[in-house]
């Protein structure tokens, strides 16, 4: 699971419109993993419905009108990827292990029944 998200997280933060120099990631799936701590479901979702309601004004309009409680998306989610999956985040929303430069970051990852969920929040110049 860690090089699987590892992946995801340099793919996403280093693909295109993200000079390499603007982010600052774990050399390895190791070092990304130290950043990261377990979390119970019930946390990871609700860190995900606040991440989901705390995006720019435009982003949230859009997702709100195709899912008016994001609280119901994730419990989907959940449920997909079975229950006992174990999460992992690198906050509580109130004090974070930075993944990038950038001024907030938010990873919350759940691994089960062969399905790897990532979300990757940031905002903030790098």
């Amino acid at each position: 699971m860690p090089d699987a998200v590892f992946r995801v997280i340099s793919d996403a933060l280093l693909g295109d419109g993200y000079p390499l120099g603007s982010v600052s990631m774990p050399a390895d799936a190791d070092a990304l993993m130290e950043r990261l701590w377990e979390i119970d479901e019930t946390t990871a979702l609700g860190l995900l419905t606040s991440l989901a309601g705390s995006k720019p004004q435009k982003r949230q309009h859009h997702f709100r009108q195709r899912y008016p409680d994001p609280q119901d998306v994730f419990a989907e989610v959940a449920g997909l990827i079975g229950p006992d999956t174990p999460w992992w985040t690198n906050t509580d929303l109130s004090q974070w292990k930075p993944i990038t430069q950038h001024t907030f970051d938010a990873v919350v990852v759940g691994s089960g029944n062969g399905i790897i969920v990532t979300v990757v929040a940031f905002e903030g110049g790098g």
